[in-house]
């Protein structure tokens, strides 16, 4: 799970803001963009720095891995488990997303302490890619 620790002695937040949006340049060009539009989405934040600020940047209610944050398309097939050519094949996606459902599911045989986290993943990965 991403965790945002903001330590003031370590600079101020608007300090490690900036730092934010120097890194944020630096990525390559197909990232760039999406991070920016995050960077300017938070903005708008007023609550706490945590797990519901991830939500509100991802419009997902889920909680993600930080690796879906880097690149979410590429997290999302290997989440699923398909070719990178299906990713825009709507049928085969939700094919993925429903064969990985039933396993993870506990009334298929999947762990019912984190059944819940793995749906929620596998929900997530499908909406980065069907939309």
């Amino acid at each position: 799970m991403l965790t945002f620790d903001i330590d003031e002695e370590l600079g101020t937040p608007e300090q490690q803001v900036l730092a934010a949006v120097y890194a944020a340049a630096a990525l390559p060009p197909t990232n760039r963009d999406a991070v920016f539009d995050a960077l300017e989405k938070s903005l708008e934040w007023r609550a706490p720095v945590g797990p519901a600020l991830i939500a509100y940047l991802t419009g997902s209610s889920a909680r993600l891995p930080a690796m879906s944050i880097g690149d979410p398309v590429q997290w999302a097939i290997g989440v699923l488990d398909i070719a990178d050519e299906q990713r825009d094949d709507r049928i085969a996606v939700q094919k993925a997303f429903r064969r990985s459902l039933r396993h993870a599911h506990p009334d298929h045989g999947g762990a019912s302490d984190d059944a819940a986290q793995r749906i929620a993943t596998l929900t997530e990965a499908r909406r980065i890619l069907i939309g």
